[in-house]
Parts: structure tokens; C-alpha cells; sequence
């Protein structure tokens, strides 16, 4: 099914277009559901820590040279209050004791920053999104709309319109698709020769020896130095490594794409924490890269169903870690059914439990090594998507 019968809100959609076709694509999508059933998706900037820090101090009649020197200090991953007691002079200024009189006006703006870092600073337009309902009546009875640019656009963020059962797309304007099209143009143009773009077949070789040979200028997401190089060194020899440089290429996989090479290139071999897991990450050197293969160990070693398997991947790209600790313990343990009062069920014999999650324990896995593959899972969060985002 499109929507699996477990998901309980709309999946991601995203559409890319040629760049000049965007706001075409924009109207014509308003024209053909109703521009009463369409709206833009608001987009909330929010106060980070520097940006706090100078606000706050600015307030207080600060100069810029002295809370400046304070923001340089002040980093966006870790709080405010932890970086001004780190260093000697501000801690020192911080803890003065002040009074009614003659306060600390130090502590005062330190605190406040502290106060209104993570809050919403301005609204905006999200750049993609657009909302589609089936009845405008219905859009403006749940959702808050706003005129921007002479345009409808909603008053909630994009989580919020998700939330309120909303379905949001993301129109993308591509500058690569622009250059597609404009070289397919001119080729029939001033060669006579007409090229099909989709007809160009994925084991094409002179294409994988432009990639070794990091001859990527203008190709989408492997165009800059640092993948160019990367591509050198991995030798590309079919879709499926080039689907994992584009997977892998980010900050947070970056790590693993070193022991990828290795593994692809026979240098080391690749490590599964358990066999069942060799069919499932094989074809990435034994590093899971895509959100399938996450669903696919949790239904394979655990016995989840690919719907609740998908839940906890929205989970894990939410980073909700509630929801995240309760799948590590159905994850390992399982989880007994129940019936429509809630109590436990059991086979015939009154004693064996009937699992609605079979769990790591049940399936022969020992706790100790499913505790070590759901860790393993959870640095996913930074970087997963499915296999179809890089394919496409």
C-alpha cells in the first residue's frame, strides 16, 4: 500500500522540477485542486545561542566589542550558561555580586539569553512546501492562514501541519534538471541526435568511467571537490556504490564510508553483529545507509511487522527518544499480546505467551548483542533515508 494500515499520518512527498518550471508547476497544482484547497507552509526562524547572547546584551547597553567577545565563546550545540562558567574572566564577572542599586548587569543579560535561545524569532515561508486539502472549507476550519506575497500560506510550521492530519508536498526546483534538459535541447539542435534520457541504461560503463575519474562537473550532489575525490578512490563500478557515496557523502555517515571502501575493495571484511544480518547490509559492506534496511532488522531479527518497523524509523528521524527507549526494550524482549481489555494472552497451555513482537531474546539473539545492534541503530537518526531519495 502506498500508506501502510499502521501509519498514522501522511508520508513525505517530494516533487523535483527543472527550476523555470517551478512556479508553473506551483499554479498549475493551485488551479487543478482549487486555489481555496492550496496554501504555502510557514517556516519559523528560531533564536540560536550567539544570537540570543548579542540580543540580550545589546538590551543591557552592552558595545558590540563586549558581547561579541562573549558569543565567540557561545556555540549553538551546548548551552549558553555552560560557556560563559567555562572561561575564567566571564565566570568571574558572572558570579559578582550585585545589588538593587548597582545590579550585574552581566548575570542579568547572561540569564536572559539563556531564557530566550531555542524561541521563535521570525516566520517565513517554507521554500517547497505546499499544502493540498480535498476541501477548502476543511483547511480553513482546522488551520490558521495568513496572506504573505499575496499568497495563502498557513500559520503552522510544517510539523504542525502534519500533526493537524494535513497533506504537505515539497515542489523542489532542480538546477541540474535545467541543465538536462537544456543539453538534450541543443544536442538534437545542432547534432540532429535525440536522446532519451530515461532510455540511458544504469550499467552504461563509459558513465561509471567518468565517475572514477571524478569527471562530475554538474552532476547532481557529486560535483564538488571533496566527492570528486572520493569517487577517485572508490572506483564506482555500478549503481549500487554510487547510491552509497550519495547516502554516505554527509556528515554524519561520513565516518563509515572509509570501512565501506575497504570492505568493497577487499581490504577488511565486512562485520555483522549476527548473521541474520548479512542478507540485509551485504550490499553496503555490513553499514546500514538506507531507512530499509533499518525496518528490515528490526522485522528480521525482532519479528516486526513492516508498519511498526516504520514507525519506529519516523521515530528515529524525529529523534523522539521516549518513543526510542520503549522500542529498545520491545526490541530485545519482545512484546506479549493482549486482548481488547488489555489483558495478557497465552497459547492453550496457559503458560507460553503469544507475542505480538517476537524480540531479539526470542529469535536466539542474546540480549547482550541485541542491546549492541539497537546502539548501533540509534547514530541513524543523523542521516538516514530510503534507498528511493539517492536512487531518484
Amino acid at each position: 500500500m502506498f500508506i501502510n494500515p499502521e501509519r498514522n499520518s501522511y508520508p513525505d512527498i517530494d516533487s523535483d522540477f527543472p527550476q523555470r518550471w517551478l512556479r508553473h508547476v506551483r499554479d498549475s497544482t493551485a488551479a487543478y485542486f482549487g486555489v481555496e484547497n492550496c496554501c504555502g507552509v510557514n517556516a519559523f526562524g528560531y533564536i540560536q545561542n550567539k544570537r540570543a547572547v548579542q540580543d540580550s546584551f545589546r538590551v543591557f547597553e552592552f558595545t558590540p566589542l563586549e558581547y561579541n567577545k562573549v558569543s565567540k565563546e557561545v556555540t549553538n550545540n551546548s548551552p549558553i550558561l555552560d560557556a560563559v562558567l567555562d572561561n575564567t574572566n566571564f565566570k568571574k564577572n558572572y558570579e559578582k555580586e550585585g545589588t538593587e542599586e548597582n545590579p550585574n548587569l552581566f548575570k542579568k543579560a547572561v540569564d536572559m539569553a539563556s531564557s530566550i535561545t531555542g524561541n521563535i524569532r521570525q516566520a517565513g515561508t517554507h521554500a517547497a512546501g505546499m499544502i493540498i486539502t480535498p476541501r477548502g472549507l476543511d483547511m480553513f476550519r482546522k488551520l490558521p492562514v495568513m496572506i504573505t506575497g499575496g499568497k495563502l500560506n498557513s500559520q503552522y510550521d510544517k510539523s504542525d501541519v502534519e500533526c493537524a492530519g494535513f497533506l504537505k508536498m515539497d515542489l523542489l526546483g532542480i538546477r541540474n534538471l535545467d541543465i538536462i534538459q537544456d543539453s538534450v535541447y541543443y544536442i538534437k539542435k545542432y547534432r540532429n541526435i535525440d536522446i532519451n534520457i530515461a532510455a540511458i541504461p544504469l550499467d552504461d560503463e563509459k558513465t561509471y568511467q567518468l565517475y572514477r575519474e571524478g569527471d562530475t562537473d554538474f552532476v547532481f550532489q557529486v560535483e564538488s571537490a571533496g566527492m570528486k575525490d572520493f569517487l577517485r578512490r572508490l572506483g564506482p563500478r555500478n549503481i549500487e556504490d554510487i547510491i552509497v557515496v550519495l547516502a554516505g557523502y554527509r556528515p554524519g555517515p561520513m565516518a563509515y564510508l572509509e570501512t565501506y571502501v575497504k570492505v568493497r575493495n577487499g581490504e577488511e571484511p565486512a562485520i555483522y553483529r549476527h548473521e541474520l544480518m548479512r542478507p540485509i547490509l551485504e550490499v553496503t559492506g555490513g553499514i546500514s545507509f538506507y531507512q530499509e534496511q533499518i525496518m528490515d532488522i528490526f522485522k528480521s531479527l525482532a519479528g516486526y511487522s513492516l508498519g511498526r518497523a516504520d514507525l519506529v524509523r519516523r521515530a528515529l528521524g524525529k529523534k523522539k527518544k521516549e518513543i526510542l527507549d520503549e522500542e529498545r526494550k520491545n526490541f530485545i524482549y519482545g512484546i506479549q499480546a493482549k486482548d481488547e481489555e488489555g489483558n495478557l494472552l497465552f497459547e492453550e497451555d496457559g503458560t507460553t505467551p503469544i507475542m505480538e513482537v517476537k524480540g531479539c531474546i526470542n529469535n536466539g539473539i542474546d540480549e547482550e548483542t541485541a542491546s549492541q545492534i539497537y546502539e548501533d541503530i540509534l547514530p541513524f537518526a543523523n542521516y538516514g533515508l530510503t534507498v528511493e531519495n539517492y536512487f531518484a
